[in-house]
């Protein structure tokens, strides 16, 4: 898996900027050789901005090519199963959008899956209104709408980032309530609280875990703040 993360602003100064970022994940030192070896062959001009130095043998291209990185690509899914992930696609450059495209529409057989993720609203629907046009027509993408968490799903979701089983009581409902059901805003009311000690993490014998250190409607006035914040950052990005 190479994963690649779209950051605001960037997309307007700097091509390819997760694409990139998955690339060098891909061909980190140790475990990603052979990706890296394929790279060298068929997308020289690619590992340029990774700082891995190209061997004398490698052909010298004018710039970044989509085509040749799709090649690529394509030799390194043929060896085994490749999952490229893009977080966040709202914030991508142009060039970003195109290449997933180009990725899709290629004929050659590849055991090679894109996922791409972006926020919700209707300025990232807008933008990216034509790549999934362009790729639904053809049956060449499946969306995938999320909707948001149920109650028992962020008591799971908590379980897993509190690591314990039995969660305070309260708890669950009070992160359901002000999450609103988005997965992103639970994590942050979570360390929200521990940030500011209303959890507090229990060591002793007998007693391990994390317990309210407060009552929860004495958390409740900075809770929404903090998730107000979060939503103005989302409204941004829309």
């Amino acid at each position: 898996m190479a994963r690649g993360q779209c950051v605001d602003g960037l997309g307007e100064k700097e091509e390819y900027y997760p694409v990139i970022e998955a690339l060098g994940r891909l061909c980190a030192p140790g475990n990603g050789d052979g990706a890296f070896a394929v790279l060298e062959r068929m997308a020289p001009a690619w590992l340029a901005a990774l700082g891995r130095e190209i061997g004398p043998e490698a052909v010298k291209t004018s710039g970044r090519r989509a085509g040749d990185l799709c090649g690529a690509l394509e030799q390194i899914a043929g060896e085994r199963p490749l999952l490229l992930v893009l977080e966040d696609v709202h914030w991508a450059d142009e060039a970003t959008l195109q290449l997933i495209t180009a990725l899709a529409r290629r004929r050659a057989p590849a055991r090679l899956m894109v996922v791409a993720t972006c926020g919700p609203g209707d300025g990232v629907e807008r933008r990216l209104r034509p790549m999934k046009q362009n790729l639904l027509m053809r049956d060449l993408c499946t969306e995938v709408a999320l909707a948001p968490l149920t109650k028992t799903a962020v008591r799971e979701l908590l379980r897993r980032e509190l690591e314990q089983e039995a969660l305070p009581e309260g708890l669950t409902g009070f992160v359901h309530q002000h999450a609103e059901g988005n997965p992103l805003f639970a994590i942050a009311i979570v360390e929200h609280l521990i940030a500011r000690k209303f959890l507090v993490r229990e060591e002793g014998e007998g007693a391990r875990g994390w317990r309210p250190a407060a009552a929860f409607d004495e958390m409740e006035a900075e809770v929404p703040e903090r998730v107000a914040q979060m939503i103005e950052e989302i409204g941004r990005a829309s």
